[in-house]
């Protein structure tokens, strides 16, 4: 049951009205009127709290929000679908078409998902309050805050809205001052948590702890999703982010190390190079290498760290997609390796408890330490190389 009583220092915005509340006595009243769609009838009146909320409004509003997220599909797509299966072989816009319409039809809530999409578009925080519980005093409530992706200075209040059990309700909340209940992701608001298992259930609810004896591919299931059971999806989308059209001309070198700019070779022999590199690496036959972790940068939007030879090498591989946001949080991996070529790596922290970004960093030697030849020509190479990865890659960028 929701919350039996409510400070005096709320007020409620409900749809198309408020009221005000020294003590409700009976908080499932608040939220019966509107169902799933309550989110969006709630976004409408943050838009524009002078224009009456109608079903109408609520359904532009999302209609807006899925076309945002297909727009910038290579993020949203990394988020688990909703109400279908998909195993991230599928084209990302198609999938959110396709969860929408499920949702739409089975008249889910919105997931977190459109919460993120939602404080991009909107371009405000929203912090949801988590109401499933019976409690007597507001500061046992737990929020979590949805921040747009950019850091723009953005000192506008913060939107709060109260949440019914796991998603099946809003209303707008408006507090004299600030939330005095507990923020889940403070000071975390630009990590990448847990967002992508795409459940509130697991924002408010799963804490990671240590971790021993796990793969790669296990680990990173395990920090974006809470599960090491997306293993196989995760590879998916690293995999086919690789061998997209605009991407392959890019990829390739990293199939086979003895490809050069100078390699004479048609796209159709490019993108059958790396197809076959790919597959090897969906089965685990072939090693993460250079490609997959720009690739994996790229998809989830974080800087990848990696001791790339087993001994005190670190190098930092960002996201490949020009003009967007990386994520505070950074995946820092060491090579465990005990041969030359069998490549091994493991998380460089495995205390799972504190967040990526209060891990120390470990230290990287600059790329000029390295240069054997003319520092000018090395650092037009590097430029030329960087303008070349911005130019080739033409994902929809965020706002």
């Amino acid at each position: 049951m929701p919350c039996s009583y409510i400070s005096s220092t709320l007020i409620f915005y409900l749809l198309e009205y408020t009221i005000t509340a020294s003590s409700l006595k009976n908080c499932p009243e608040v939220f019966k009127e509107k169902g799933h769609d309550t989110f969006y009838y709630c976004l409408c009146e943050v838009e524009n709290s002078q224009l009456s909320v109608n079903p109408k409004a609520a359904k532009r509003m999302k209609n807006e929000i899925l076309e945002y997220e297909k727009k910038n599909s290579t993020h949203f797509h990394s988020f688990q679908p909703q109400c279908i299966e998909c195993d991230g072989n599928h084209s990302g816009a198609s999938c959110l078409e396709k969860d929408h319409k499920r949702a739409l039809r089975e008249k889910k809530p919105p997931s977190p998902r459109e919460c993120f999409a939602a404080a991009n578009l909107l371009q405000k925080h929203i912090c949801v309050i988590d109401c499933k519980e019976f409690v007597d005093d507001i500061q046992n409530l737990q929020g979590y805050i949805f921040s747009p992706t950019n850091r723009k200075e953005n000192d506008s209040q913060p939107v709060y809205m109260l949440m019914s059990e796991n998603g099946k309700s809003f209303r707008n909340i408006m507090f004299n001052d600030q939330f005095p209940g507990k923020v889940k992701n403070k000071n975390h608001e630009h990590c990448f948590g847990l967002r992508f298992a795409n459940d509130f259930s697991v924002l408010f609810d799963c804490n990671l702890s240590n971790v021993e004896h796990i793969d790669l591919y296990g680990y990173l299931s395990l920090i974006f999703y809470g599960t090491e059971s997306q293993q196989n999806r995760l590879l998916n989308l690293i995999c086919n982010f690789q061998l997209e059209e605009d991407n392959v001309d890019i990829f390739y070198k990293y199939a086979d190390s003895s490809f050069t700019e100078e390699t004479n070779l048609n796209l159709k022999e490019k993108r059958k190079i790396l197809k076959t590199h790919a597959e090897e690496v969906r089965i685990r036959s072939k090693h993460f290498g250079d490609g997959e972790f720009y690739a994996l940068a790229s998809v989830y939007n974080v800087d990848v760290i990696v001791d790339t030879s087993g001994r005190g090498e670190w190098k930092t591989f960002m996201t490949m997609i020009g003009d967007t946001f990386c994520f505070d949080s950074p995946v820092v991996l060491e090579n465990k390796k005990q041969v030359e070529k069998d490549n091994d790596y493991r998380p460089y922290d495995s205390n799972l408890e504190k967040c990526s970004c209060e891990i120390k960093k470990p230290e990287i030697q600059g790329h000029l330490g390295k240069i054997k030849g003319k520092v000018h020509e090395a650092v037009c190479m590097c430029l030329m190389q960087h303008n070349i990865f911005h130019k080739r890659i033409t994902y929809n960028k965020f706002k």
